[in-house]
């Protein structure tokens, strides 16, 4: 779940200034291409890079409540989805941005694309899907209730979304049915699930909470997190390397996801999401962006200094 920010204001003072003086939270990131990294804000606006990530420029969004989620599924074709079903999509790389008829009210949290194929999930175990690369939108029955903050295919046909209190459920079919599934040890609610392929995957969330499954989530054992950190979103590169985010510490995995390690640290910064960016990654907290360039970290310079800092 992503529903800290006041939390983390109330219980860092000096993280609520930085919100103030940026008046974005970064809920998501995602690169419509050429270089380009899309910064979502939870309310009011996205912030552009010039496609060096050197420079970014904020796209007012003026729609009521708040952005949840954003994915390019193409080049300069992408979608942000948000609350009371709201469903945005620009053809132009995020510059405009224009509302579509979706099929349901509820808060939609996470969106997922293969090819034209995509779905979107959200509260209330909403699930709509398009063929169309999102032209049209239908809705899926997940025979869920609770909040789904994640969903992800591995391939056209085999597809997971999990959330709150440990809830699971799995289709065969892209979707046209839905069946729960139980992992004994999911003790928290789930952040994140990602698949490498139809068997082998991992649920993560609160509290080091991370599962593993080698037959399609049959079964689930749970595995050792360094952290006792919410584990967020997970990614495995071209290599083969896994990165798992987890708040103050990315993780990363040489073996194939069998065991974690801390690979970057930082105080207070929060990361929630990493993304592909090209050839290599992006990473955001609520306050900051990082790129991986030559074997470590850095960070951009998403909003600038203030006079008095």
């Amino acid at each position: 779940m992503r529903s800290y920010p006041l939390l983390l204001s109330l219980l860092f003072p000096a993280l609520a200034a930085a919100q103030a003086d940026t008046s974005c939270w970064i809920q998501d990131v995602a690169s419509p291409g050429n270089g380009v990294a899309a910064l979502l804000c939870d309310s009011e606006k996205l912030l552009l890079s010039d496609g060096s990530t050197s420079n970014f420029r904020p796209v007012p969004i003026n729609v009521p409540g708040k952005l949840r989620a954003i994915a390019f599924p193409k080049p300069g074709h992408g979608f942000i989805t948000g609350d009371a079903g709201l469903v945005l999509e620009t053809n132009d790389a995020g510059k405009t941005w224009q509302p579509k008829e979706v099929p349901t009210k509820e808060t939609l949290t996470t969106v997922h694309f293969l090819g034209d194929l995509g779905w979107i999930a959200g509260y209330g175990g909403a699930i709509l899907h398009t063929r169309d690369a999102g032209r049209t939108w239908t809705a899926q029955n997940s025979g869920a209730s609770i909040s789904l903050e994640s969903i992800f295919f591995a391939d056209p046909e085999y597809g997971w979304a999990a959330g709150w209190g440990g809830a699971m459920i799995r289709t065969t079919d892209g979707g046209k049915t839905w069946s729960p599934i139980k992992a004994q040890a999911a003790l928290w609610s789930f952040n994140s699930v990602y698949f490498r392929d139809r068997k082998n995957g991992w649920a993560t969330g609160q509290f080091g909470l991370m599962l593993r499954t080698k037959d399609g989530g049959d079964t689930w054992q749970q595995q050792t997190s360094p952290v006792n950190a919410s584990l967020r979103s997970m990614y495995f590169d071209a290599s083969g390397r896994g990165w798992l985010t987890a708040e103050n510490t990315i993780l990363t995995s040489s073996d194939g996801g069998e065991t974690w390690t801390s690979s970057w640290n930082r105080k207070l910064a929060f990361i929630h999401t990493l993304v592909p960016f090209g050839d290599t990654l992006l990473a955001v907290g609520p306050f900051s962006a990082m790129i991986y360039q030559n074997g470590q970290w850095k960070e951009l310079t998403v909003f600038p200094k203030s006079a008095s800092s």
